[in-house]
């Protein structure tokens, strides 16, 4: 089994309490490890929306369901 699922669990129970006297929020933190990963010299893959337009279009609309219920 992977760690990665406890990972996110231990960082959405966690993080907004530790970022709660900084101006920062949860979405921000993961854009930034986002960044930071494909910044790196070593990876190969370079995600561009306009080569897969249906995968992008799915994912787009599954970012906003999750954001909305995550809003309230």
């Amino acid at each position: 089994m992977s760690p990665l699922p406890c990972c996110r669990s231990l960082a959405v129970a966690w993080l907004p309490l530790a970022l709660k006297r900084l101006p920062l929020s949860l979405p921000i933190v993961y854009i930034g490890l986002g960044a930071a990963i494909f910044s790196l010299p070593g990876m190969g893959l370079e995600p561009s929306p306009l080569a897969h337009p249906e995968f992008t279009e799915r994912f787009t609309e599954f970012v906003v369901i999750i954001a909305l219920m995550g809003r309230g």
